[in-house]
């Protein structure tokens, strides 16, 4: 819901869809942009420690992909990100504070 206050955005681009393929490299390898891709890491996950740091990884890779959002979106959305942002890192700090208590 976050996303959609987004306006829709072209940036210019140095080079015909430059635009498209920063956003495919960032989200690419999204374990949430394939279908089943979490089911399948979640079958090989072997301990709790290696749960937690699995979603270590995918609140990081989160935090990365809406801070790369900024270069391409107008500055006016910038607060939209940077709450998604802060709920990434307020994920990511819990996700800490539980592997500590590991």
């Amino acid at each position: 819901k976050i996303l959609d206050k987004l306006e829709k955005y072209q940036p210019p681009e140095s080079y015909p869809g430059e635009y498209f393929a920063y956003m495919n490299a960032l989200a690419g390898d999204y374990v949430f942009t394939q279908k089943n891709k979490g089911k399948e890491i979640a079958k090989k996950i072997t301990s709790d420690k290696e749960a937690v740091d699995t979603g270590m990884g995918f609140e990081k890779d989160s935090i990365l992909f809406y801070e790369g959002m900024k270069k391409v979106v107008p500055e006016h959305d910038h607060e939209v990100l940077d709450e998604l942002v802060g709920q990434e890192q307020d994920h990511l700090r819990q996700l800490s504070d539980l592997k500590k208590a590991l």
